[in-house]
């Protein structure tokens, strides 16, 4: 029981960051968002989280927040919360060309999408991956 507080304390702190980093990516060009998820710092933590609820709840808080399903902007803050928690993700995004030129972007952990549409992903050629 305790352990599960600690937890939740812990997702709650990591979501107080959430505007920051909605701030950071809206104030800044894309190449400083990518090179400040390149300097991320992977932090180690031996804590197990429900991964998929914490990405659902940090959706949750960037469309409210910003009323955006912009999918950078979810993956940028989603990438960011996650390894706040220790949360080992690989950082992606992709671009399709058939009829009309598409990019997405996205998370996985251990080559499995995060609350992802394997579809759309199949569809994309990754131009950028980073894992931390």
């Amino acid at each position: 029981m305790v352990e599960k507080l600690n937890r939740s304390i812990q997702i709650f702190i990591a979501c107080l960051s959430i505007p920051r980093y909605i701030y950071f990516f809206k104030n800044n060009p894309m190449k400083n968002i990518i090179n400040d998820i390149e300097q991320t710092k992977k932090i180690e933590k031996n804590k197990k989280f429900a991964t998929i609820k914490v990405v659902k709840l940090v959706r949750f808080f960037v469309i409210i927040l910003q009323f955006s399903k912009n999918c950078f902007l979810r993956s940028y803050v989603t990438f960011k919360v996650l390894n706040d928690l220790g949360i080992r993700t690989n950082f992606k995004v992709g671009v399709n060309a058939d009829n009309k030129f598409k990019s997405h972007s996205w998370l996985e952990i251990d080559n499995k999408l995060l609350e992802e549409q394997v579809q759309k992903i199949q569809m994309m050629s990754v131009i950028y991956s980073l894992e931390k």
